[in-house]
């Protein structure tokens, strides 16, 4: 069968192992908002927790109940039956009956060493496990994923119990037996011949369940689908424990590549979306190097670079980033030729001749050479080529402040700012900081003529030194993220006053902010 016809299942596993990985959690309200997500792009199954782990997933699996999911299933995952205890008397068993689902995963150990040195059985044993679990969880007329825990190791160091694990479960009712690459070791031409070897046996009833330890989990997960695999399993951006799992957003687009069906091609546009929303739900910053949905995924800054994709795009990307919902940037900095310069003007819908180009290169390229960075700050690029070329005037300028550490108590700032014709004084105090008290001071001069300046939200503050040989005389750079109407951007000041270098990020984020509010940028 070619691959334009064939249909790999998705299922995701965000909520359930993307959650244990460091320093990402999920409450209920924020699965809830996660599954709804998944929904709209249309993976088949959401994996939406432990069914037995806490009585915030019980909670999940009852919200999920009433939500329209389409052709989406959500799923319960859990373990085989404990040694020593019968199905119907285990209680992780029983509790995923109870959630009410209609599919559930379960793990089983398919490496001898596990099933030595962890379970401390036998492998005969193992397998009764295995077999009364899915067994058990049949008769309550659940469909039944089985989860080979560690069978590339396994398959390894002991193909013929790997093997016999599998038909174990299968002959038990298990309807995808999913080959689990727990610690993340493997590599693609090891999975891509284990799954082979496998489908030839099974048929189509493989699943990959892929780590990235060796950073080759979305690599492992295409080659089992090569080789016959007909689900994959992973998480949003790759979350995971240790260093993660597969990143499904990957998978999709490098399926879509090969020609795999998985979510509606409608819905290919909104992978940039999904990801950075997913990373806004447990706070992290976006990842700008992700394949096909990072901010850089599609960034260009070598001169020849950027002249090339200009005449034609294909020269330097491998697919349009708008099929992924991503975008276009030729970044302007002091490795950029006019061209770059003037696909910039043209980005920015900013009007210049061939002279006025000229004078905009020379005066990124000192810019630069000062310290600033334009690759991340768009916002403040556009204003200083505008007014370069005359076309904006700053609403308004702070013209002078004065700050004081209260013994480290808290923190004030005095601030004049000239709006039009006016001088505004103003003073702010905070306990978070001198940066904290300038905000402060500032939306305090500007709320009284421009009423929606407080929509101008700062949601990230980065520091970075640009002389590292000079210590305290050094130069800094103070990078801001700003959102506004839906819309994010960057700004940038530099100074070797610190608190300087943050004021003028600051300042740059309000204008944009303003210009973004009144729709003419």
């Amino acid at each position: 069968m070619s691959a334009s016809a064939r249909k790999c299942q998705l299922y995701d596993t965000t909520l359930r192992d993307g959650a244990q990985g460091e320093g990402i959690s999920f409450s209920i309200d924020d699965k809830v908002k996660v599954a709804r997500a998944l929904v709209d792009i249309g993976v088949d199954y959401i994996e939406a927790g432990y069914a037995s782990s806490s009585p915030d997933d019980v909670e999940v699996f009852k919200k999920l109940s009433a939500l329209p999911l389409g052709k989406t299933k959500v799923v319960a995952f859990g373990s085989t039956r404990k040694k020593g205890v019968s199905a119907e008397n285990d209680a992780g068993l029983r509790a995923i009956v109870d959630t009410g689902v209609k599919v559930a995963t379960i793990f089983g150990k398919s490496w001898t060493l596990h099933v030595d040195s962890v379970l401390g059985t036998t492998p005969e044993k193992n397998l009764e496990m295995i077999s009364d679990s899915i067994g058990y969880l049949r008769k309550n007329k659940l469909q039944v994923f089985f989860d080979a825990e560690h069978f590339f190791d396994g398959y390894s160091e002991d193909r013929k119990y790997a093997i016999e694990v599998l038909e174990c479960a299968k002959d038990a009712g298990a309807s995808v037996l999913v080959l689990c690459d727990t610690n993340g070791g493997s590599f693609p031409k090891h999975i891509e011949t284990a799954t082979a070897d496998v489908v030839k046996r099974f048929g189509r009833c493989v699943g990959i369940h892929a780590h990235n330890d060796t950073e080759c989990a979305v690599a492992n997960t295409l080659a089992a689908v090569h080789a016959g695999a007909i689900h994959a399993q992973g998480t949003i951006n790759g979350y995971g424990e240790r260093v993660g799992n597969a990143n499904l957003i990957s998978i999709i687009a490098g399926l879509h590549k090969l020609g795999y069906s998985t979510i509606p091609s409608s819905k290919m546009a909104k992978l940039t979306e999904l990801s950075r929303y997913v990373a806004r739900v447990v706070n992290e910053r976006h990842n700008p190097r992700l394949p096909y949905v990072g901010e850089r995924a599609f960034a260009h800054k070598a001169g020849t670079h950027i002249d090339a994709i200009l005449k034609n795009p294909r020269a330097y990307e491998h697919i349009p980033p708008e099929t992924v919902g991503n975008r276009r940037r030729a970044l302007a900095s002091k490795h950029s030729g006019k061209a770059a310069i003037l696909n910039k003007t043209r980005e920015f819908g900013l009007k210049a001749n061939e002279e006025q180009v000229e004078s905009l290169t020379r005066m990124v390229k000192e810019l630069e050479r000062q310290g600033y960075e334009f690759e991340n700050a768009d916002a403040t690029l556009y204003m200083r080529m505008a007014e370069h070329l005359g076309t904006y005037s700053p609403p308004f300028a702070v013209i002078n402040y004065v700050a004081t550490d209260n013994s480290n108590k808290y923190q004030s700032v005095g601030m004049e700012v000239q709006i039009g014709n006016d001088v505004i004084l103003t003073t702010a105090e905070s306990r978070k900081g001198l940066v904290d008290a300038v905000r402060k001071a500032l939306d305090k001069a500007l709320i009284g003529r421009f009423s929606d300046v407080s929509e101008i939200v700062l949601e990230d503050f980065r520091v970075m030194d640009l002389d590292t040989e000079r210590s305290t005389e050094a130069r800094v750079g103070v990078w801001i993220r700003s959102r506004c109407d839906s819309r994010t951007f960057g700004t940038l000041g530099v100074s070797s006053n610190m608190l300087r270098a943050s004021l003028d990020a600051i300042e740059d984020s309000k204008k944009y902010g303003l210009l973004v509010l009144s729709k003419k940028v």
